[in-house]
């Protein structure tokens, strides 16, 4: 680091005097000041990301493993209660084409 990189620090505008403990500067974690000027244009130029990715654990529960396991055998068997008997009936179409046809 160069020397300009460094902040001078004027010991009138220290809010931490020299009889301070070092625990009462621990306790409020050492900040002399703290500024709040947030801006995220000014963030992503300095840093100038490549790409950005956002990460989301997601842990599975006993509870939607079992909705889950039901909403799907709902819906097969209600699917399959209007699709079978359509099947059957083209089913036996055919059969009976066959038997005529021999």
């Amino acid at each position: 680091m160069r020397m300009a990189d460094f902040i001078n620090l004027k010991i009138t505008s220290q809010r931490f005097h020299m009889n301070n403990t070092i625990e009462t500067m621990a306790n409020e974690m050492f900040i002399e000041s703290w500024s709040t000027n947030i801006s995220y244009e000014i963030f992503f130029n300095s840093c100038a990301p490549i790409d950005c990715t956002y990460t989301y654990y997601y842990q599975f529960d006993a509870l939607e493993l079992l909705t889950t396991f039901l909403s799907v055998f709902a819906g097969l068997s209600l699917g399959l209660r209007f699709i079978v008997p359509h099947l059957m009936k083209l089913i036996n179409k055919i059969r009976n084409r066959l038997r005529m046809c021999v």
